[in-house]
C-alpha cells in the first residue's frame, strides 16, 4: 500500500478522530467550560483544578454526554455512508457461551496477577490497583444510572466498534492477527488515562486480546460485543454489591 492510500484512507482518519475524541476532547470541552464560568454551584474558580475538583457532577454528565454523541456518530458512519455493510444484529447462543468464557480466562489472569502480587521481591510490581477500575467503581457508586448505562451499553458498544470491526475488520481486514495485537494494546493503552499500573495494563491488553480474538473466530461484531457487556456487566453488579 502506498503512502498516499494510506493517507486517503477513511477507515484511518475515522479510527485517529474516534482515538482524539477519547483523549483530548474531554479535557477541551472542560477548560472551555471553567473558562466560560459555567458552575452547578455558581461559583467562580481561580483554576482549572479547583474548577475540576468541585465540579465533579458537570464534569460526569459532560462525559457521559460526548459519550452518547460518540455513539451517535457510530451509528451514522455505519447506517448513512457507503463505509460499511450495514445488516441486521442477530445474537446466537454461542455469543453467550463465548461471553462466559471470556469471563473465566480474563478472572484467570486476575488470579495469576494476584498470586505475582505475593510473592516476595517482584509483587511490588503487581501489587497496585487500577485507576480506571478505581474511576469506574466511583462512577456506579455516585451516579448510578449513567455508570451502568455508560459501563454495560455505551463503552462496550463503542470500543468494539472502533477497536475490533474498525481496526482489525477494515484497516487490518488482510492482516487480521497483526491488528489484533496493535488493536489489543491501543484498547489496554486508553484504558490506563486515569493512571498506568503493571497489573492493569496486563489486564486491559489481556482482555483487548480475548475480544479481538473472539471477533477474528467469529467474524461476527456480535460476539465481542455480548462479551465486553458481559464482563462489564458482572464487573458493575460487583461493585453495586460491594461491602
Amino acid at each position: 500500500m502506498t503512502l498516499r492510500n494510506i493517507i486517503r484512507n477513511p477507515y484511518l482518519w475515522m479510527f485517529i478522530g474516534f482515538l482524539l475524541s477519547y483523549l483530548v476532547l474531554g479535557k477541551w470541552v472542560g477548560y472551555l467550560l471553567f473558562y466560560l464560568g459555567v458552575s452547578l454551584h455558581g461559583q467562580t474558580y481561580n483554576s482549572y483544578s479547583q474548577f475540576r475538583a468541585n465540579e465533579e457532577t458537570l464534569l460526569i454528565y459532560l462525559s457521559f454526554i460526548i459519550n452518547i454523541l460518540r455513539f451517535v456518530v457510530i451509528l451514522f458512519i455505519v447506517y448513512k455512508t457507503k463505509w460499511f455493510t450495514h445488516r441486521k444484529l442477530i445474537l446466537k447462543k454461542k455469543d453467550f457461551r463465548y461471553a462466559i468464557y471470556a469471563f473465566f480466562i480474563k478472572a484467570f489472569i486476575s488470579i495469576i496477577l494476584g498470586i505475582l502480587a505475593s510473592i516476595p521481591k517482584i509483587g511490588v510490581y503487581f501489587n497496585s490497583g487500577s485507576p480506571n477500575q478505581d474511576k469506574v467503581e466511583h462512577l456506579i457508586q455516585n451516579y448510578i444510572w449513567v455508570g451502568i448505562l455508560f459501563s454495560v451499553i455505551i463503552a462496550p458498544l463503542t470500543e468494539e466498534f472502533i477497536f475490533r470491526k474498525l481496526l482489525i475488520g477494515k484497516l487490518f481486514k488482510d492482516k487480521e492477527y497483526s491488528g489484533l495485537i496493535v488493536s489489543s494494546v491501543l484498547f489496554g493503552s486508553l484504558h490506563l488515562m486515569a493512571g498506568f499500573t503493571l497489573p492493569g495494563l496486563i489486564l486491559y491488553i489481556s482482555l483487548g486480546f480475548i475480544l479481538g480474538w473472539l471477533y477474528i473466530r467469529n467474524k461476527r461484531i456480535e460476539t465481542s460485543i455480548i462479551a465486553h457487556m458481559f464482563n462489564n456487566f458482572i464487573g458493575t453488579v460487583a461493585v453495586i454489591f460491594k461491602p
